[in-house]
């Protein structure tokens, strides 16, 4: 649990303060006492305060908003996955094998291999990975490698029999395990068919487990971060939670719960809000749907070059009703991952059903949010349902998006028709499946032109630079519902505050992605680049 922190009293002067308060937008100079924001004001206006009680700094027309906030990360799975083989930037899968092979040699016998990032559609010559080859690779270890979306694992003989998978093991509810022609398992576990590889794989030792939260968490405040929204598992959010009674956080963590420990919660009287300021339930994570990369989001058509092939539901739309119901009448928020448009029916449909006419009781999300309805998309703003969504993954999906939906990718990341709609957006990575990076997500927003060679991602869905930087500010605080203590810029909220070398809202979108954080202050302390302003 945080002590108080004794903090210095700062008085920042002749910047560029964007304050995402619309009735107050722009200030040059801001006050800070007991961590919290005390004054507001022009430089001419300093004149206001006791110069003897504050450090003054001299901001040198620098621009500062309210610091990121990341809205959707598994925060303990990333800080754990920067010991992983990162397999993202292999263009083959003969070189995906060439990384594995490499590291395979470092480990003892029996440890465990872990690896994240393939994307088989990335690839020359897309094929499914194999066991055989890991088994060739790795032979003295259990083997795991996550897909990019975390949909999909692709493991070694070692793992399968580890986790007890064999021919006759039937596949569960939600996943599948990918069989040959003979029904032997191929080595790939999609959806819920690998949480059974998940859970026999041992976490890091307390001590590293430590030292890689630590980096984690000194890492998101060298990007402006000083917040976020983690869905981590069970196992991930008890070293966070012992993490934070030893050392302390310095990084605000909102944690939603996944869906089959709603008992516990209910049992326990367990509400969203409970924690303190660093450590926080929010509510419930539900899964609708899987992902696009592995065909499992849950489409209203079949995938193009199908005539059955839907996806794959994890609810029907009854029995997530009645979830979203039991968790509203328990005081639980929720979350609910949807990536195709039949998902994201539901989710909408089981949160509107649940929230009746008390919308303004809840702080309901949907995740994702990636290919929508035209008639859906208006439905987010009347019932205050935020629109959880991350441009970072832009990128990678585009190929897929034409590949698997067509001409339905008109409604994939509908960011403009979500505003427009009323819908309150909130900006996040999914970190680990791409790394955070408020900056480029702002960027890819404004843009919507992942690749310069290639023409803007349906243009018409761009969102100006003030409404981006607003969902990863105050939409993300407003998402956890915290937007009374951070992610803006006003008298008495927690002074977290980032500061860039330029203006975002004074350059070109291009240029956005490459501006430089300089400084990071959590509640008026400066968690990062404090050296930078040493001598100013």
């Amino acid at each position: 649990m945080n002590k108080e922190r004794k903090t210095e009293n700062l008085l920042l002067y002749n910047g560029r303060i964007y304050t995402q308060v619309p009735e107050a937008p722009f200030y040059q100079a801001l006050g800070i006492a007991g961590g919290k924001i005390v004054w507001l004001g022009m430089d001419d206006e300093l004149y206001q305060l006791p110069p003897d009680k504050f450090k003054i700094i001299n901001l040198r027309g620098k621009t500062v908003l309210p610091s990121f906030f990341e809205a959707h990360m598994h925060f303990a799975f990333w800080a754990w996955s920067l010991g992983y083989i990162e397999l993202s930037g292999c263009k083959s899968y003969q070189e995906t094998l060439r990384a594995i092979k490499s590291r395979s040699q470092e480990l003892e016998r029996g440890q465990w291999l872990v690896g994240q990032g393939w994307f088989k559609d990335g690839w020359e010559n897309p094929v499914w990975p194999h066991k055989k080859d890991l088994d060739r690779l790795v032979p003295n270890h259990p083997a795991v490698m996550m897909s990019r979306d975390q949909h999909a694992i692709w493991v070694n003989s070692r793992a399968l029999l580890k986790a007890g998978i064999r021919a006759d093991t039937p596949d569960p509810r939600g996943g599948e395990i990918v069989r040959d022609e003979s029904g032997e398992p191929t080595g790939i576990l999609k959806d819920t068919a690998a949480q059974q590889v998940y859970r026999i794989m041992k976490p890091p030792t307390d001590v590293r487990g430590s030292l890689l939260l630590k980096t984690a968490e000194m890492h998101a405040h060298s990007l402006g971060i000083t917040g976020v929204a983690s869905f981590d598992s069970i196992d991930g959010f008890r070293r966070v939670q012992s993490f934070h009674r030893k050392i302390g956080l310095k990084l605000r963590v909102s944690q939603f719960v996944p869906s089959d420990h709603l008992d516990e919660l209910i049992s326990l009287g367990i509400q969203s809000g409970f924690g303190d300021r660093f450590l926080r339930i929010q509510g419930v994570k539900y899964f609708a749907d899987g992902a696009l990369g592995s065909q499992t989001a849950l489409m209203f058509q079949p995938y193009k070059g199908t005539k059955s092939d839907y996806g794959l539901a994890l609810y029907d739309d009854d029995e997530l009703k009645a979830e979203v119901k039991r968790c509203a009448r328990s005081g639980l928020n929720v979350a609910i991952h949807a990536i195709g448009d039949r998902a994201n029916r539901m989710a909408l449909d089981a949160i509107i059903k649940a929230q009746g006419r008390s919308a303004g009781k809840f702080r309901n999300r949907i995740e994702h949010c990636q290919l929508l309805k035209k008639e859906d998309i208006e439905r987010f703003g009347p019932h205050r349902i935020v629109g959880s969504v991350q441009p970072v993954q832009m990128p990678l999906d585009i190929d897929m998006i034409k590949k698997y939906w067509g001409r339905r990718g008109r409604y994939s990341y509908a960011l403009k028709s979500m505003l427009r709609s009323g819908a309150r957006l909130a900006f996040g990575s999914d970190a680990p499946i791409e790394p955070p990076n408020p900056l480029l997500n702002i960027y890819l927003a404004v843009s919507r032109h992942p690749r310069q060679t290639d023409k803007p991602f349906y243009p018409s869905e761009r969102i100006r630079v003030e409404e981006a930087v607003f969902a990863h500010t105050y939409g993300g605080a407003y998402s956890v519902e915290q937007e009374k203590l951070f992610g803006s810029i006003k008298i008495g909220n927690f002074a977290d505050l980032v500061i860039l070398d330029k203006d975002l809202h004074c350059i070109s979108p291009d240029q956005i992605s490459h501006v430089e954080v300089l400084g990071t202050l959590l509640e008026g302390e400066f968690v990062y680049g404090k050296e930078y302003f040493q001598d100013w």
